[in-house]
């Protein structure tokens, strides 16, 4: 007996508004999740540490756009996770904003962090906040702020 027998589990209609169709190895093999040559915990260099191996792909996306310097040279690759070009919302001046040489307002090199708001729907877990913090530690001029409805442990994503 599988779940969907069992009525644990549903399959959703392949016509139904909103339904997308995921290819888990192309999304693994093109955002790079699991890590093969496996993860060195003394002198980690990949956000794949805090998995043992797998990177999580929400993370994988925000690593994504940063080491792209935006969203737009990633498109195509978003839309492997279903974010199309009527999903997006590109800001203006995200060119300007990923260049760390950019001029500020008062004309000065932009020598701060950049603050960019991480908000995560339906929770975060402490792995993926790990994972975000370790991010922000590989590129010193980026800091994050998270938010999000609430924190997933083990107790909370059983209850």
């Amino acid at each position: 007996m599988n779940l969907q027998e069992a009525g644990l589990f549903k399959m959703k209609d392949k016509k139904a508004p909103g339904y997308f169709d995921w290819n888990w190895t192309k999304i693994k093999d093109q955002l790079n999740l699991v890590n093969a040559d496996g993860v060195n915990f003394m002198s980690p260099s990949d956000i794949s540490y805090v998995y043992n191996g797998y990177s999580p792909i929400s993370v994988k996306i925000i690593e994504q756009i940063i080491d792209a310097k935006g969203i737009t040279p990633i498109k195509n690759l978003l839309k492997l996770v279903g974010l199309t070009e009527d999903k997006l919302r590109i800001p203006q001046g995200e060119s300007q904003f990923f260049n760390s040489q950019a001029p500020n307002t008062n004309g000065r090199p932009g020598f701060r962090k950049k603050k960019i708001l991480v908000y995560f729907i339906g929770g975060i877990t402490y792995a993926e906040i790990a994972a975000l913090r370790f991010l922000m530690n590989l590129n010193p001029m980026i800091k994050f702020i998270i938010a999000t409805t609430s924190i997933i442990n083990g107790d909370s994503a059983v209850a």
